[in-house]
């Protein structure tokens, strides 16, 4: 929640961002299973675009909300493992690069996650 907060004083970031960092900085990390439930939706061109996970997760289904926990938390650790713990604090302080960055992600999450 801490994480939730402090993004909330900075400004307003999608879901993937926000889900993706409160659960990477909480110590977690993707399980094997979770991993390949996200290939099999990539193999299956259903794998959701950053994108498209910008929105409340409030009307979701258990099983959508699922997979948006899972893509922001996949997405985290590919930001993390490209641009450093430098890199993610950049970003927060220039809001402006996110698009960029997050057709960066979506690439190579499709990328990975073969």
């Amino acid at each position: 929640e801490m994480v939730h907060a402090c993004l909330a004083r900075s400004g307003e970031w999608p879901t993937w961002l926000q889900e993706g960092l409160a659960e990477y900085v909480s110590g977690r990390r993707l399980m094997p299973q979770e991993r390949q439930a996200l290939v099999a939706l990539n193999a299956e061109d259903d794998l959701p675009s950053l994108h498209e996970l910008v929105g409340s997760t409030a009307g979701l289904n258990a099983g959508a909300a699922r997979t948006v926990y899972m893509v922001s938390l996949a997405a985290a650790q590919v930001l993390f493992q490209d641009e450093g713990d430098y890199g993610v604090r950049r970003l927060l302080g220039t809001p402006a690069d996110l698009p960029k960055v997050t057709d960066r992600l979506d690439a190579r999450l499709q990328q990975t996650l073969r």
